[in-house]
């Protein structure tokens, strides 16, 4: 299960502004119109487990934070290693709203992945998908992200 998480993780770059303290819950709610508040590039700051504690993400190249881009079809994520090369290079096409929420979307490379987007302003991105482990069951993690 651990592999999984940090390939999802990774797969939101290394995933993913907030200090995992309680003023998550004070964030504003999500910003209309969706498809133009999230395009963008969005820095990797931590991820939360369901109960478990908030991760921050090292970002292990002081020239380059992990980040992930959205244009208007395609999600792009980089991660980097403590050389600055690139560890995490993916580009993907994902569609907004293709569930019945207008705040989820679907990415279209690993295709049983829905995520939800619990906040969005514009300065904070955090993204909800379930996680199946090899026992089977679904783990609930949260990606945070911030942009400058």
């Amino acid at each position: 299960m651990k592999t999984t998480i940090v390939k999802t993780l990774l797969l939101l770059t290394l995933v993913l502004t907030l200090a995992g303290c309680s003023s998550d819950d004070n964030a504003p709610a999500i910003a209309q119109p969706v498809a133009e508040t999230i395009l963008g590039k969005w820095y990797a700051q931590g991820y939360k487990i369901k109960d478990q504690g908030y991760q921050t993400v090292v970002h292990l190249c002081a020239a380059n934070r992990n980040y992930t881009e959205f244009t208007e079809t395609h999600m792009i994520q980089r991660g980097f290693n403590a050389q600055c090369e690139v560890t995490n290079d993916l580009n993907a096409e994902y569609v907004l709203g293709k569930s019945s929420s207008a705040n989820d979307f679907y990415d279209m490379i690993d295709s049983d992945k829905m995520f939800r987007i619990i906040t969005l302003n514009n300065k904070t991105l955090i993204l909800r998908t379930d996680i199946t482990g090899l026992d089977g069951f679904g783990t609930e993690i949260d990606f945070y992200y911030t942009r400058e």
